[in-house]
């Protein structure tokens, strides 16, 4: 899946800015943000643009690290949000401190693991949080080794997210500091509650423009129009 997720290059990516009057209209607002705090920037480093723009910027980011480090996508996003989705450092660090350092500081696992490693289906393991007896179906393991089952992993994940820390959704182990696969914590929230699946779904998009030092926010009510500034555009 994460091949595809790259391999869809050839479609038209949304690359047109808003109309010159919004651009116009995105100005205004911004200077009477200065009553309430805001400092205007200057128009030669104000751009207003699209959300498809934008997402196709971060999949163009996203697909660079996936085929440069050959990680899959999560474990890429990962790394980007650690890194404040800067390429420039993030391909410095590992010309500096190499591939295992980067991945290990950003809470990714090493060696990922390509298999399972869960008994047949029709076989029970002992869940390691509630202790309880569970059909191997019914248990998940992570890619770094720690194995329990759906119903914890899945509350695990529901405090995590109405918490604030969908983007980097930590391992139940109290010793391990690995990041979680973001598909299955998705998957198994949205048996539950499909409503918070769709937010944590909004969380992973929004770390783009939140974590990115390159890109803001508008600050006008109209949260679909971003504003990428340069680097004293704060």
């Amino acid at each position: 899946m994460d091949n595809d997720y790259c391999s869809s290059s050839g479609e038209k990516q949304e690359d047109d800015f808003l109309s010159s009057k919004l651009e116009s209209v995105m100005l205004k607002l911004l200077t009477t943000k200065m009553k309430i705090g805001y400092k205007p920037l200057p128009s030669s480093t104000l751009s207003v643009i699209t959300k498809e723009s934008l997402l196709a910027a971060e999949k163009k980011d996203l697909c660079r690290v996936m085929e440069s480090l050959s990680l899959r996508e999560h474990h890429s996003r990962t790394l980007l949000i650690h890194y404040h989705w800067d390429i420039q450092m993030l391909f410095t660090v590992l010309e500096e401190k190499g591939k295992a350092r980067l991945l290990e500081e950003a809470g990714i696992p090493v060696l990922e693991s390509q298999d399972s490693g869960l008994p047949l289906s029709s076989s029970m393991m002992a869940c390691g949080i509630c202790t309880q007896d569970i059909p191997a179906r019914m248990m998940t393991k992570m890619d770094c080794g720690n194995c329990f089952c759906n119903n914890c992993w899945t509350e695990h994940f529901i405090v995590q997210i109405n918490e604030g820390y969908s983007r980097r959704v930590r391992c139940m182990d109290h010793e391990c500091s690995s990041i979680c696969d973001e598909a299955i914590a998705r998957n198994l929230v949205h048996e539950r509650h499909p409503d918070l699946a769709d937010k944590f779904d909004r969380f992973l998009v929004d770390s783009y423009i939140d974590e990115h030092k390159m890109v803001k926010w508008c600050p006008s009510h109209i949260r679909h129009v971003l504003v990428p500034c340069g680097p004293t555009g704060k």
